[in-house]
């Protein structure tokens, strides 16, 4: 019954990319044109995206970003943690867990470290699933009140 794929952004069908967009704009509400520059705007062709399926229709969906940063004249590879979202009728049904897993399987597969700006509130969630607070000066910084940075990996 339920799928989960991960694609690299180049391997995204039209039909894909349009239900991502749907999907993000149930919580994003900045309408399917704007989703679709952001998404083109920000999304390069390796960057990963897993799908989750319940029968044939996209209900959640995570974006991992192939990111790089300079620090003292070394260069450091990450997976930006981008989005997290399952589509509202299928909310509190532990998806987001069986998402969260996938998603930490993927980073470990890549050999990498992510990570991702969340809301305080929903740093518990994260946590749960191995996710730690980032507090290391000089790479990565949260200019939001009420928003942290964590890593995993």
């Amino acid at each position: 019954m339920f799928s989960i794929n991960c694609l690299f952004t180049h391997k995204l069908s039209k039909k894909q990319k349009l239900e991502i967009l749907k999907l993000k704009d149930i919580h994003w509400k900045h309408g399917l044109t704007s989703q679709l520059l952001h998404f083109t705007k920000n999304y390069k062709k390796n960057d990963l995206n897993n799908l989750l399926y319940y029968k044939k229709k996209l209900i959640g969906y995570t974006g991992l970003r192939k990111m790089n940063v300079i620090l003292n004249k070394k260069k450091i590879n990450f997976l930006l943690f981008d989005t997290l979202i399952i589509s509202k009728p299928y909310r509190n049904l532990g998806l987001s867990n069986l998402l969260m897993k996938f998603n930490n399987c993927v980073i470990k597969d890549h050999k990498t470290r992510s990570y991702l700006v969340c809301k305080n509130e929903l740093s518990k969630f994260y946590k749960k699933h191995g996710w730690r607070n980032y507090q290391k000066k000089g790479m990565l910084k949260c200019n939001h009140k009420n928003q942290i940075v964590m890593f995993f990996n």
